[in-house]
């Protein structure tokens, strides 16, 4: 395991030493939807001194069905405490998925199921004041950079303020337009297919 990048120097008497620079965390994690929080959750279950970094302001806006699939409301459960009610859309029964590709017709997948519903704006608030982690909403990721104690991210408030941490990890949970898999590997998205549930 990394314990910080070290270097060798002689002091006045002609003895050697060692210097360790620390980053300011041991993971950064971009993105404050169930992903993000989710690993946020698990390094601070860890023992990680940890970053969670979220583009908009929370509590925000998302457009989702809300759906949650009864195992994942369980993990919540239990590493989050029970959905609020004040999280809660409406539960019932599905009768199926549909699948929307941007390229080939629409696919019904029938299967009758129970799931809850919540509201995201509320349900990602609930998740992310949870995680234990340090949070940076209203905060977006810029870009990346390595360093010999692991990653530089820079990162600009909505009010044009920039910062520069530094992590031993960098977490991409930021969505499928990933800002920071473009800036690792920019054509990465260009060669993946994708569908809208």
């Amino acid at each position: 395991m990394w314990q910080g990048s070290a270097a060798l120097t002689l002091d006045l008497s002609g003895r050697l030493t060692q210097d360790f620079t620390m980053p300011d965390f041991d993971v950064i994690v971009v993105g404050g939807g169930p992903a993000g929080a989710a690993c946020a959750r698990s390094c601070i279950r860890a023992s990680l001194r940890t970053l969670l970094v979220e583009r908009r302001t929370l509590p925000r806006w998302k457009p989702c069905s809300g759906l949650i699939a009864l195992e994942a409301e369980r993990f919540v459960a239990r590493n989050f405490g029970p959905i609020p009610d004040s999280c809660r859309s409406r539960s019932g029964d599905y009768t199926g998925i549909a699948l929307h590709f941007p390229s080939v017709p629409s696919l019904f997948v029938p299967g009758l199921c129970k799931a809850a519903n919540v509201w995201r704006h509320t349900f990602d608030q609930f998740l992310v004041e949870h995680t234990g982690a340090e949070v940076r909403d209203g905060t977006a990721f810029e870009a990346v950079e390595e360093a010999p104690e692991g990653v530089v991210v820079r990162l600009r408030t909505h009010d044009g303020r920039e910062s520069r941490v530094t992590a031993r990890y960098l977490v991409a949970c930021d969505g499928g337009h990933s800002r920071v898999v473009r800036s690792i590997a920019p054509t990465v998205h260009d060669e993946t297919a994708w569908a809208l549930v």
